[in-house]
């Protein structure tokens, strides 16, 4: 189970399958039992490998391929074989496919006899007996961090919940303090200056006159004097001297 992209139902179905690990001599035997293995033709001097030979329980045939096709996403070293057995073909997807799967039995086969956990040094260590291992697939698998099962998972996330919370509530008790050093600084300083009756400049009240009724007849007469023409007005002012 603690195998990457292996859940809980996938290990009870593959502990279920193979029983007791002490019966099986190899891996070789573990992935015939599975049926993923491919069928071979001999005849005299001819040697074929055809299909996979579909032996044993169909289901978890069809399990251990998803369980292929899913961990390519997350698992580096499931992708890079992948990779390395496809060769980026298309007619070959599958067959890396399988061929992941029977890898992935394998391991798990392998853990339940020695009775140990995943651990990417030991793969590591047992991939490079049979060749170099690329730089950077070694790399993924020394930062790899162990596989974190549903129990575990939900106590991180309330942990990290916990803290944040923590978190907030430490940073609103820091600024209400801030905001009242702030407000102390600023009532120490003088307060604006009030602009007071005898600063303001003085404002002349401008009040509408009543014209008087002298002031009447003289603005009526000039009116009438300049409607006449000039010799009218000429002579009333003769005939009024």
């Amino acid at each position: 189970m603690t195998i990457p992209e292996v859940g809980p139902r996938t290990a009870e179905f593959i502990v279920a399958c193979i029983d007791d690990p002490n019966r099986f001599q190899n891996g070789r035997q573990v992935s015939a039992y599975f049926g993923l293995i491919p069928r071979q033709y001999q005849s005299g001097e001819t040697d074929r490998n055809g299909r996979i030979t579909k032996r044993g329980n169909p289901l978890a045939r069809t399990i251990l391929t998803e369980c292929a096709w899913s961990s390519l996403r997350y698992n580096a070293w499931a992708k890079a074989i992948y990779e390395r057995i496809s060769g980026k073909q298309k007619t070959r997807k599958k067959k890396a496919a399988i061929a992941l799967a029977r890898k992935i039995v394998v391991i798990a086969w392998a853990m339940l006899r020695d009775e140990k956990d995943w651990d990417p040094a030991t793969m590591i260590q047992t991939t490079e007996k049979f060749g170099r291992m690329p730089l950077g697939l070694k790399e993924t698998l020394q930062t790899m961090k162990p596989k974190e099962l549903s129990q575990q998972r939900k106590t991180r996330l309330a942990r990290e919940a916990r803290e944040a919370k923590a978190a907030t509530e430490s940073l609103k008790k820091v600024e209400p303090t801030a905001t009242k050093d702030v407000e102390n600084k600023n009532s120490t300083k003088a307060p604006p200056k009030k602009r007071t009756t005898k600063d303001q400049p003085n404002k002349v009240k401008q009040v509408a006159r009543i014209p008087t009724t002298r002031a009447r007849s003289a603005a009526a007469k000039q009116a009438t004097n300049t409607q006449k023409p000039r010799g009218a007005r000429q002579r009333a002012a003769v005939t009024g001297a």
